[in-house]
């Protein structure tokens, strides 16, 4: 039987139940973004900044993740769930979290965790063992 590689799933989180929306008042123009739940139908908003910041430290972990994997010649698949709402779904089952994102590491159907613990395997040298490699 042959071994699985780690699986990343990675996405862009604009494309995960979020909504933007324009408010223009006194002193000029707001946007607003909002995080829709999708079980209660409820926005959570934050401004843009926010918002920008978000996806430019998960774009920064999702490439981080792949940096350390290839420069340890590591085999592992990638899936981006981006727009992909039956693969979000399934990664969300995974993590056993119905409010998950990405990045998250997977071998099978076994959730191995997100980049926190891939970072805290890196640095206690122990990244073989938690992506049940050895």
């Amino acid at each position: 039987m042959a071994e699985t590689s780690p699986t990343i799933i990675v996405g862009d989180v604009s494309a995960m139940d979020f909504s933007l929306t324009l408010l223009s008042h006194e002193n000029g123009m707001e946007i607003l973004f909002s995080r829709i739940d999708s079980s209660s139908h409820t926005a959570v908003s934050c401004d843009l900044g926010s918002y920008c910041l978000c996806l430019h430290t998960l774009k920064k972990h999702q490439q981080k993740i792949e940096m350390i994997l290839d420069s340890k010649k590591i085999d592992y698949d990638k899936e981006d769930i981006a727009g992909n709402e039956t693969a979000k779904a399934k990664m969300r089952e995974i993590m056993g979290d119905p409010k998950g994102l990405p990045p998250q590491l997977t071998k099978g159907d076994v959730h191995l965790g997100g980049f926190a613990e891939f970072e805290q395997a890196v640095e206690s040298e122990e990244l073989e063992v938690f992506l049940k490699l050895k």
